[in-house]
């Protein structure tokens, strides 16, 4: 979690049984500093140390979001009748 001060800011939520990262947030007004790289990277690292060697999410195709992922080397690997784009990332 992301806190300024006691107000929390953003989260991220990995899900270790499935090697899933289930969600992860910043609000609006923190977006571009560097918070969701943050979150994320803790995230998959957390996930390697726990022996996962491939992770994966999923996210609406066409959004910020979709491309964040991108950015951060995630592959899409395909994406279903709803719009929903999967996406993995095997450790280096």
């Amino acid at each position: 979690m992301a806190l300024d001060g006691e107000a929390i800011v953003g989260f991220v939520i990995a899900d270790n049984s499935i090697s899933c990262i289930f969600a992860l947030f910043v609000l609006p007004g923190y977006e571009s500093r560097g918070i969701g790289s943050a979150l994320l990277c803790f995230a998959v690292e957390w996930m390697w140390d726990n022996g996962h060697e491939l992770l994966w999410l999923e996210t609406r195709q066409g959004t910020r979001a979709e491309t964040f992922y991108r950015r951060k080397g995630w592959r899409a690997e395909r994406t279903n009748k709803n719009g929903l784009v999967y996406f993995e990332r095997a450790r280096i």
